[in-house]
C-alpha cells in the first residue's frame, strides 16, 4: 500500500507557480499567483510562526515525529503515539526488514534505514506523531491524529496557545504569538497549497 501511495504525488499548486515566478523575478506573475493576504501568510509561515521548523521541503514535512501537546478527544485516553507505534512496526512480520521487502540490497543488506535507526527512547517518542504534509491540507479536515480539530483555524490557534502536554513536548515546538488577522492570513496561504493529484490515470482506477 505504501509503495502505491508514493505514486500519488501532488501536482503544481498556486504556491509552486509563485515560486517559479519568484525565481524568474517576475513580480507581475507573482502577484497573479498569490494574493496580498496569501503572501502575508507566507511571510508569517516562514518567519513569525516558524512553521518551517517541522513543515519544510517540497512536501512541507520533516517526516519526523513530534509531541505538540494535542489533547485526546473528549472521553478518550491519551495516545502514546510513536512510543507504541515504533515497537509495533518492529514486531510486524511484513516490515521493511522482513523477507517481504523487495527493494534492492546494498552489500547484502536490504534498504530499511527508517527501522535500522529507529528511536525507541521513551521521552523522545511518547505522545509524538509524524509531521503531516501540508499539500492539500485545506481538503483534509478534520485535523490531528484523531481529528481533534475541525478547521485549519482551530489548528493554527492550537499552536498559538497550546494546552499543557501530558508527556514532554518536543523541543522544537514553540508557542507563537499571532493575532486574529494573522490567523486569517496564515490560513489563506495554506489554502494556496491545494493542487490536483499527479499520477497516471491507471493508478486512479479500481483494479
Amino acid at each position: 500500500m505504501a509503495a502505491y501511495e508514493t505514486q500519488l504525488q501532488p501536482g503544481e499548486s498556486r504556491f509552486d507557480l509563485y515560486v517559479k515566478a519568484l525565481i524568474k523575478k517576475d513580480s507581475l506573475l507573482m502577484q497573479k499567483q498569490l494574493s496580498t493576504e496569501e503572501r502575508a501568510g507566507l511571510r508569517i509561515f516562514i518567519d513569525k510562526a516558524k512553521c518551517t521548523i517541522c513543515h519544510s521541503g517540497p512536501l512541507f514535512t520533516d517526516k519526523e515525529f513530534h509531541n505538540i501537546g494535542v489533547q485526546p478527544p473528549e472521553g478518550k485516553s491519551h495516545d502514546w503515539g510513536r512510543y507504541n507505534g515504533a515497537q509495533q512496526v518492529l514486531k510486524n512480520k511484513t516490515n521493511c526488514l522482513s523477507r517481504y521487502n523487495d527493494t534492492a540490497t546494498v552489500n547484502g543488506s536490504k534498504s530499511c534505514d527508517e527501522l535500522k535507526y529507529i528511536s525507541l527512547d521513551r521521552h523522545e517518542t511518547m505522545g509524538a506523531f509524524k509531521t503531516p504534509s501540508l499539500r492539500n491540507v485545506a481538503k483534509t479536515a478534520p485535523y490531528m491524529h484523531a481529528g481533534q480539530y475541525k478547521t485549519l483555524l482551530d489548528v493554527i490557534k492550537h499552536y498559538n496557545d497550546p494546552p499543557p502536554a501530558k508527556f514532554r513536548q518536543s523541543a522544537l515546538f514553540l508557542p507563537v504569538d499571532l493575532n486574529e488577522r494573522e490567523f486569517e492570513q496564515l490560513e489563506a496561504f495554506l489554502k494556496s497549497l491545494n493542487s490536483p493529484v499527479r499520477a497516471p490515470a491507471a493508478l486512479l482506477r479500481a483494479p
